[in-house]
């Protein structure tokens, strides 16, 4: 863990997300993960400093993508995923041969099985991004997938089933914001702190004050409006 990254700021996230906003209205093409920018610049400082060899991805997308030019030169990153459409559409687009992307079919039978164990054999992993379906089965999974000194990640962690299937875990962190069904990140890790990965504080700071300005500019705060009040949930102690 020795790769250097630049550090975010409050002003370059608001730049960041607003612009992919202007592009997204005006119709511009832009092929990045479909998460909010304090999202994104703390899974690069991750993949950065880690450099895993192995990823496991849990539902593809833009991230399968765009994340897998920040891991190790020679690492691989494979992702699964459900929906067929969107696999070959994804798979399509990919040009980097140390990313692989695998359909699981999960109609077939009507069990998810296949989906949560597609990868049991290339593990395990450094990395795993857990941001698709039957997501606490993919959770429960990954303790059993990670390396002594790997990650899990949650995407769209802010529903409290994820964070009680999370206390398996050791160490662990949920950022919540005001999204009900939607939004929120988590890690969690079998023997090292989260401030390992990542500079907690910092992060930790930064979704703060996002989340306090998103809710001011969506009104979160007027009467009679009901708001999802910003979250920093850690057992641990944030160093």
């Amino acid at each position: 863990m020795n790769q250097s990254v630049s550090r975010p700021t409050l002003s370059t996230q608001v730049f960041q997300s607003a612009s992919r906003k202007l592009k997204k209205l005006i119709k511009v093409p832009v092929q990045e993960p479909y998460m909010v920018q304090r999202e994104i610049d703390i899974l690069i400082e991750i993949l950065t400093k880690l450099q895993p060899l192995k990823c496991l991805e849990y539902g593809s997308g833009y991230s399968t993508l765009f994340f897998p030019q920040f891991i190790h030169p020679e690492g691989k990153w494979f992702s699964v995923e459900h929906h067929k459409t969107w696999h070959r559409r994804v798979k399509d687009m990919n040009k980097n041969p140390n990313v692989g992307i695998t359909h699981v079919d999960t109609k077939n039978d009507g069990s998810l099985d296949n989906y949560v164990h597609a990868m049991d054999k290339m593990g395990p992993f450094d990395f795993i991004l857990v941001d698709g379906i039957t997501r606490l089965d993919c959770i429960l999974k990954a303790i059993q997938q990670l390396t002594p000194d790997g990650i899990l990640v949650v995407h769209d962690a802010n529903r409290r089933e994820y964070h009680e299937a999370l206390t398996i875990f050791p160490y662990r962190l949920v950022l919540e914001d005001f999204r009900r069904t939607s939004g929120g990140i988590a890690f969690a890790t079998q023997h090292n702190h989260i401030g390992h990965y990542f500079n907690l504080r910092q992060h930790a700071l930064l979704w703060y004050w996002q989340t306090l300005l998103m809710n001011g500019l969506k009104f979160k705060f007027l009467p009679g409006r009901k708001a999802k009040p910003f979250r920093l949930f850690s057992p641990s102690k944030i160093d």
